[in-house]
């Protein structure tokens, strides 16, 4: 006797863009952006019941040093996620991809986080 699906149809699932997409996409675009000198990367910590991504920035030349920018942490709902950023330091809730998308903005293109990349670059020289 063969088994019996009991799920029914599960091809129409949705597939959605996570918040962990997004920070992906712009540790890609920051690499990218600087020819692989700084290289952004999303680590995914282990916290029972939640998700969480610390977003890095890594100078390969410079013993692969690593530095935290930001962390997110949400549930499985994806929203609301969490947003720690280390420089400048606060921590702010985004109730949608939309508003979450206006802090990473905030955050990425602030004079604090430029200043940092700046001083990772010119090490790397």
């Amino acid at each position: 006797m063969s088994p019996k699906n009991l799920w029914g149809d599960l091809s129409d699932l949705e597939i959605v863009r996570t918040p962990k997409d997004v920070l992906k996409e712009q540790a890609d675009f920051l690499t990218r952006a600087t020819e692989g000198v700084l290289v952004g990367n999303v680590d995914e910590i282990d916290v029972r019941g939640d998700f969480r991504y610390d977003f890095n920035v890594t100078v390969p030349s410079v013993n692969n040093y690593t530095l935290t920018l930001l962390i997110i942490q949400y549930g499985l709902q994806l929203y609301p996620v969490r947003v720690s950023v280390m420089a400048p330091r606060f921590t702010e809730t985004c109730d949608d991809e939309k508003e979450f998308e206006a802090v990473l903005t905030k955050v990425l293109s602030s004079k604090e986080v430029k200043l940092i990349l700046s001083r990772l670059l010119s090490q790397a020289r």
